[in-house]
């Protein structure tokens, strides 16, 4: 299913794509290819494939409100080398060898950026998955003056409760407010717009994709919005069917701790043991019977905080082995891709890993039925 999709006329311009010059051209879209294997210090983690992205910008129209121009990455299986920059190998074709593969789309976090976190996405496409991210154009102004102004005196009057009720009915409100307006739709979006390319016979990822098999994973507040679009929203009618399986990195419950038991496909729920941001008491409803209904897993990491999920080799100095012999990381990715394996493409011995508990985890929770 494609819902109402509207590429802009503005972002058809000169492609730097070498060879793929002429069929890129056809989908209207600028981008910018490039590739890379990275060696990772845990064998399930070894590349089955070098690593593709293009880069560019698309233009999100939104009822009764100016056209939104969006940055967005996509990464794919390739087996193509050109010359090698610090994003990888530029120049290079899709490899549908083992094709069509799985699709995530990735979510990032406040402040954030489509490219972070770039280990995530690499370990995936490595293993036979294409990744999409767009940037999400983040921090409107909200003024908390303008909701009282128009809130009935007869919700204040002698109940002191009923302050506290507001002012908590302000934050959900403005939060989901804000994830409808500048998240929830756009993520829609992002996947709309691949699977657009995957069913255009100009596209050269045309077929590249099983549009059946769909995860979606999100940082902090891209968890946010993924638990938006995966029933967790107070309108059942924002849930995306297409989605499968998702992965929550340093989410909190909170706006939809009253939710969770809506949604009704595999969740993966990921933390640091150090992680300030994740303290209220909805926070625990992950793991409880209130909360999410299974197949769900819940991991806190050790020796982690909030950022240590979104870390990318934009973000720290000496990336590649930095990145690569950080037992933290390699433990999201390792879970990552059982979790994804396991329920997107059916692997069995992705269980294996699913039902063991790593040494770099100080709790691992999950229920499989």
């Amino acid at each position: 299913m494609i819902r109402n999709i509207t590429i802009s006329q503005t972002t058809k311009t000169i492609f730097r794509w070498g060879i793929v010059l002429a069929s890129i051209a056809l989908l209207g879209l600028p981008m910018i290819i490039s590739a890379a294997i990275v060696p990772y210090v845990n064998s399930s983690l070894v590349a089955q494939y070098q690593v593709g992205n293009i880069q560019g910008q698309i233009t999100f129209n939104q009822a009764g409100k100016a056209p939104e121009v969006l940055d967005i990455s996509i990464w794919y299986p390739t087996t193509g080398q050109g010359s090698f920059s610090f994003e990888g190998f530029d120049g290079t074709l899709a490899d549908f060898s083992g094709g069509p593969y799985p699709l995530i789309i990735f979510n990032h976090g406040l402040n954030a950026n489509d490219i972070d976190p770039l280990y995530l996405k690499e370990s995936l496409v490595g293993q036979g998955y294409v990744v999409a991210s767009v940037e999400f154009n983040d921090m409107p102004s909200i003024i908390f003056s303008d909701y009282i102004s128009t809130t009935p005196r007869t919700d204040w009057d002698n109940r002191t409760d009923n302050l506290f009720s507001a002012v908590d009915n302000f934050f959900r409100d403005n939060y989901l407010n804000y994830l409808e307006n500048y998240r929830i739709n756009q993520s829609r979006f992002s996947l709309d717009y691949v699977l657009n390319m995957n069913e255009n016979p100009s596209s050269p990822f045309y077929g590249l994709i099983d549009a059946d098999k769909i995860g979606m994973a999100g940082h902090s507040l891209g968890g946010l919005t993924t638990l938006s679009l995966s029933g967790a929203h107070p309108d059942p009618a924002v849930a995306d069917p297409r989605i499968k399986a998702i992965i929550l990195l340093a989410t909190p419950a909170y706006p939809f701790e009253n939710n969770l038991d809506n949604v009704n496909i595999p969740v993966m729920v990921m933390r640091g043991d150090y992680d300030l941001m994740m303290t209220s008491a909805e926070d625990d409803l992950w793991v409880t019977d209130q909360g999410l209904s299974a197949p769900k897993f819940f991991l806190v990491v050790s020796q982690s905080h909030h950022f240590t999920f979104s870390q990318s080799p934009y973000s720290i100095s000496d990336p590649l082995p930095h990145v690569n012999h950080d037992g933290r990381i390699e433990v999201i990715m390792i879970y990552s891709l059982a979790f994804m394996n396991y329920y997107l493409k059916g692997d069995a011995d992705a269980l294996k890993v699913l039902e063991n508990q790593d040494p770099m985890l100080a709790q691992y929770y999950y229920e499989l039925e």
